[in-house]
């Protein structure tokens, strides 16, 4: 998206009508500039992964909420965990993002032990995303695991 909007000339996109935004959050400026040089009316920020095999998420940013990744999308499950204890979350408590649905793989090729260190024993998967759940139940990713430095 950033390299549309400082292109020069910049892309013709008259006849782009909605974009999903996924594989990381969209920074608000990014999405209010591309929305508006690009005149596009549906921008809508996703959440998935390949092991899942669709969206686990849908989000309207109309609202100005870039943040957001939106609502569990049809048929899919979410939930957020302690990190440390696995203990089930409750709103605006961060934790890791959790997916299941009819779609999510079932495993690793040959790969028994990394497809266990992937699915916890209620059949989610472990993202390696951080994030929470609002009172509209709006869900949010604000980091990866992998990105977080621990100091003792």
């Amino acid at each position: 998206m950033t390299q549309m909007i400082k292109a020069d000339p910049p892309p013709n996109l008259k006849s782009l009508k909605t974009v999903f935004v996924g594989g990381a959050r969209l920074p608000k400026d990014v999405g209010e500039e591309f929305a508006n040089k690009f005149d596009v009316k549906d921008l809508h920020n996703v959440y998935s992964m390949t092991e899942i095999t669709m969206l686990a998420t849908m989000g309207e940013t109309e609202t100005g909420n870039y943040h957001a990744i939106g609502k569990v999308w049809y048929g899919m499950q979410i939930k957020i965990v302690d990190i440390e204890t696995e203990a089930l979350l409750g709103e605006n408590e961060n934790g890791e993002i959790r997916v299941k649905g009819p779609f999510s793989f079932k495993g690793y090729y040959k790969k028994e032990q990394l497809s266990k260190d992937l699915i916890d024993s209620d059949g989610f998967i472990k993202t390696g995303d951080i994030g929470y759940f609002d009172e509209n139940e709006t869900f949010y990713m604000v980091d990866r695991i992998k990105e977080i430095i621990k100091q003792n």
